[in-house]
């Protein structure tokens, strides 16, 4: 398939949009069973660049995606309102600032410092998972509040 078309997958899935190659590619929008649904920017069969990934709750992702992923600057906002703005690297949250609903900014906590370093070892950003490490390592407490 190559130009606009519509495809809709046995189980109900749909996709409306671009192809090329008979992959989706260009612009367009998929819809799952479960009622999420992503439009934007399509390359070789998967998201990739500019899009929008909408829950049934309303919760609702914009932002860049990489090869199918959450990948780069993004607006993560929840069915109650609050916000987290930032960097996304493979599906996970790296850096960034949450809001409640009310757009005040919720302090950080140590946990949230540890939940960073241990993204980032996941996808593979070594040298950003040992500084954050070692700055909570220097942090009063020597990680106490793990315990």
């Amino acid at each position: 398939m190559h130009g606009q078309g519509t495809y809709t997958l046995a189980n109900g899935e749909k996709y409306v949009g671009e192809y090329e190659n008979d992959k989706r590619h260009g612009q367009g929008a998929f819809t799952w069973t479960n009622g999420d649904k992503y439009v934007g920017e399509y390359k070789d069969g998967k998201e990739h660049g500019q899009g929008t990934y909408t829950e049934p709750s309303g919760s609702k992702y914009v932002g860049q995606f990489k090869n199918g992923e959450m990948h780069g600057q993004a607006t993560c906002t929840s069915a109650d309102g609050a916000k987290y703005v930032g960097e996304w690297k493979n599906d996970w949250m790296m850096k960034g600032t949450n809001y409640d609903k009310d757009g005040n900014v919720i302090a950080r906590s140590p946990e949230d410092d540890f939940g960073d370093a241990v993204n980032a070892h996941i996808v593979g950003d070594y040298a950003t998972a040992l500084r954050k490490f070692r700055l909570l390592a220097e942090m009063e407490g020597e990680f106490a509040w793990l315990a």
